[in-house]
């Protein structure tokens, strides 16, 4: 009778990963802060005191006060209201970005790291050829091509950080495919889409996930650095980015308006960093266990 030995038991072992994350405070700090900023992004259209998009030249670069808490823009916008709508802008972004880049490089990494050889060289060889491309040079020669737009530009960051996942991906697979388990899965007969979905996968989810907690923060920057050069979003829709550019014309008018924007932009990316840091320390503790 042939005895299998079964797969590592990762449910007790995220179980506690999860625990050591939630008693790490600034972990704590940066999921309440993400949350926040979700439900924020939710409720725009009743938390905004103003129309994101109405003008009011009377009222141009006015201080905080009562009725603009923030104050208002150069053409008299609310800047809490486009603040506050433009966290949409915040979370959006970073997902397509990110997205795109889950659905390329995390397939091909497993099937560079399982089956190895040339599909192995070959990806690896396409992942380096992308790697060396920086993310704001593609998007503003797709932008070239495609006409500006925030779906157009993330997609571009995307793809530039698909390499990325591949490596983590494919570096996991490549560990995990000398485990015993994989080895039990195929003597039984177990196909090889089924021991990727069943097996490896699990098993690299936790270094794929602070990863991808990571990139969220880089793409955020990417999109404020891409509408801030007027290739992301486009007017009257509101951008953290595009609000530091309006800032940056009216810095002799209005020094005080680069503040709003930049302090929310900064704190966003500082959470999705700490999160990402905390989620790592996290694994690795439970690894050393």
């Amino acid at each position: 009778m042939t005895t299998i030995v079964p797969g590592p038991t990762a449910l007790p072992k995220r179980r506690g990963a999860m625990r050591r994350l939630l008693q790490a405070r600034a972990g704590v700090i940066s999921i309440a802060f993400l949350v926040a900023l979700v439900l924020v992004a939710a409720l725009a259209p009743w938390l905004a005191p103003h129309d994101p998009a109405q003008q009011s030249l009377g009222n141009q670069l006015q201080g905080p006060s009562w009725d603009h808490w923030l104050g208002t823009d150069g053409v008299g916008r609310d800047v809490l209201s486009r603040i506050v709508h433009a966290a949409r802008v915040a979370l959006l972004a970073p997902a397509i970005s990110v997205g795109i880049a889950v659905v390329l490089g995390v397939p091909s990494g497993l099937v560079a790291g399982y089956w190895r050889g040339r599909v192995d060289q070959l990806m690896s060889i396409l992942a380096d050829t992308l790697l060396s491309i920086p993310p704001i040079v593609l998007a503003v020669s797709i932008v070239a091509v495609m006409g500006p737009g925030l779906t157009t530009v993330m997609a571009a960051v995307g793809i530039v950080y698909a390499p990325r996942l591949f490596r983590v991906v494919r570096a996991a697979t490549l560990s995990a495919r000398e485990e015993l388990y994989i080895e039990s899965a195929n003597s039984i007969g177990c196909s090889s889409g089924r021991i990727l979905l069943s097996h490896v996968l699990p098993n690299v989810a936790s270094p794929l996930l602070v990863q991808v907690t990571l990139l969220m923060g880089f793409a955020l920057i990417a999109e404020a650095s891409l509408s801030f050069l007027g290739l992301g979003v486009q007017l009257p829709d509101a951008s953290w980015g595009s609000m530091l550019r309006a800032a940056y014309d009216d810095k002799f008018r209005a020094p005080y308006a680069v503040v709003p924007p930049g302090v929310a932009l900064t704190l966003t990316v500082l959470a999705f960093n700490t999160l990402g840091d905390a989620l790592r320390d996290a694994v690795t503790a439970r690894r050393r266990q």
